[in-house]
């Protein structure tokens, strides 16, 4: 228990951590399914973005392989 606290004080303490780290854990739930770059691309010809309108929208999207990265449009 930290110095200068009562016992009551450091409960208050535990619970305020617990929730903190609850909030947190529904925040960023563990298992979910990250979105397919189809989903994505389908998504976004339903909001009327497709061809070179698509490409306009930026997405930030990681490789797990060098191969997977390239220079050609996929339009």
């Amino acid at each position: 228990m930290p110095e200068g606290l009562t016992k009551a004080q450091y409960e208050t303490f535990l619970k305020a951590e617990a929730a903190k780290k609850a909030k947190k854990a529904a925040k960023f739930p563990l298992g979910k399914e990250p979105e397919t770059l189809t989903e994505w691309m389908e998504k976004e010809a339903a909001n009327g973005f497709t061809g070179k309108g698509l490409l306009s929208r930026h997405r930030l999207v990681k490789a797990k392989y060098e191969e997977f990265y390239t220079d050609e449009s996929p339009v």
